[in-house]
């Protein structure tokens, strides 16, 4: 039989579970990417620096031009780097 501290704590317990499942459920959640990943973001993504971004770049990685700077697609990218040396990537 359920003393009434039991009745008690199990009414606080499920109180205490009702207001913080939702803050669990969104740590829980990984946070999408964005669509259009800066330079930081991409190297963050790809687990490089920033340098290696600029040089795949160079070789021709593909990338989105917002006026002065340019924005990467995460699979455009990843696609790109899966293809064969020499293949040549473009504006996205």
């Amino acid at each position: 039989m359920s003393t009434p501290t039991d009745l008690l704590v199990d009414a606080i317990s499920s109180a205490v579970v009702a207001q913080l499942q939702p803050v669990l459920d969104d740590l829980a959640r990984p946070e999408p990417a964005p669509a259009l990943l800066t330079r930081a973001q991409l190297a963050k993504q790809l687990g490089t620096s920033i340098a290696s971004v600029d040089r795949l770049v160079r070789r021709g990685a593909p990338y989105v031009r917002l006026g002065d700077h340019r924005r990467f697609r995460l699979a455009a990218v990843l696609a790109w780097l899966e293809q064969p040396a020499g293949a040549e990537g473009s504006e996205a």
